[in-house]
């Protein structure tokens, strides 16, 4: 369950400590709340080796518009060169990179108890073949993404900071708080379901940099 509050409080650190700061500007301040719905899955085929993992996310930021994002993969290994006489064959792995994002819808209940996340995305794939060393990229436009969640479990608050100084010269620091429920659904990429784990809940944060 602690596993869930932390990828919520990755998000808002991820958030907050890329904001923009203006040529010249000596101190920042940024504060916020964002509702946020997020849902994973990853499968394991013995037979083949091959692993595959996925994760969507509904976002939507006080006075921002709604944001759907996904990012996945998989890998497995790959025979580079057969078995011959004394020398047994050589491997190396094909791994896949999936990821994309874009304006979407996301609705929570009150409680946290059900959440629902939908959008159409553009989403890259980008592939590397550990044998020859090639690597390739190719984009899929407009992918209908959709996550549906239901509450699993009790809330669970969580607070954390985070700060790094120079004494004399820089002074940031961090600080964010999150309500979360854990949960099940489905999602559906491209009409492709899955079941998948994780959170609906609020995070809210401030930050605060000077130097």
């Amino acid at each position: 369950m602690r596993r869930l509050g932390l990828v919520l409080a990755a998000s808002v650190l991820l958030l907050t400590m890329a904001a923009p700061v203006s040529a010249g500007q000596s101190t920042y301040n940024s504060s916020g709340s964002a509702l946020t719905a997020q849902g994973g899955w990853d499968s394991f085929d013995e037979a083949t080796g091959a692993y595959e993992y996925g994760w969507v996310s509904g976002w939507h930021a006080q006075g921002e518009p709604a944001f759907v994002e996904f990012y996945g993969g998989s890998f497995r290994e790959i025979e580079c060169s057969p078995a011959h006489g004394n020398q047994p064959a050589t491997t190396a792995y094909l791994e896949v990179f999936r990821y994309g994002g874009g304006p979407g819808t996301l609705s929570i209940s009150r409680t946290y108890v059900a959440a629902s996340a939908s959008g159409t995305i553009d989403i890259w794939t980008d592939t590397y073949n550990g044998c020859t060393g090639e690597y390739a990229s190719s984009v899929a436009e407009g992918v209908a993404v959709a996550l549906e969640l239901t509450g699993a479990g009790d809330l669970a608050k969580e607070r954390g900071t985070w700060s790094f100084q120079i004494p004399g010269q820089v002074n940031s620091h961090s600080r964010y708080t999150s309500t979360y429920r854990p949960a099940n659904g489905t999602v559906s990429l491209d009409g492709e379901a899955h079941d998948v784990y994780g959170a609906i809940g609020k995070v809210s944060w401030s930050d605060h940099s000077n130097g």
